[in-house]
């Protein structure tokens, strides 16, 4: 009996780590918008107000930990593509962010895009009377 869970697992496997990276990619695959389109990096492009003097977007847990190594696209990973962005987070009153701008971008579209789709599925932030503003960077690079 030993034999046949050898050669079924030998067989399993192989299979499922094949099948994973598809599976990924339609789980996270977002709804389309009511127009049918999905999502893109101009989408994200919303034209932000500074805030007010003395409102600081503090985040609530690691800001490292909102993206991580699973959001890398899987094409770009594929074709080894890497890049910083730089992006501006609108943090509305209740410190969830609602809108991401791309400062300056990593030279790749997939990347930027899944930078703002993972910042505004995670990051949250302490809340404030009217909201705020938070700038950073991602640094999307090929794990070793």
């Amino acid at each position: 009996m030993a034999s046949n869970w050898r050669k079924w697992a030998a067989f399993l496997v192989p299979v499922a780590l094949a099948m994973a990276p598809i599976a990924w990619q339609e789980l996270r695959k977002p709804d389309p918008l009511a127009d049918g389109r999905y999502l893109s990096a101009a989408d994200y492009d919303v034209p932000l107000t500074p805030p007010r003097a003395g409102e600081a977007a503090v985040p609530i847990g690691n800001p490292g930990r909102w993206v991580r190594p699973e959001d890398y696209p899987a094409r770009a990973l594929r074709e080894e593509r890497q890049g910083v962005t730089e992006i501006d987070l609108r943090i509305d009153p209740d410190g969830k962010p609602f809108a991401c701008a791309v400062r300056v971008g990593s030279g790749h579209a997939d990347l930027d895009e899944a930078t703002c789709f993972a910042l505004l599925q995670r990051a949250r932030f302490e809340p404030t009377p009217s909201g705020a503003l938070w700038s950073n960077a991602i640094r999307w690079e090929i794990p070793d």
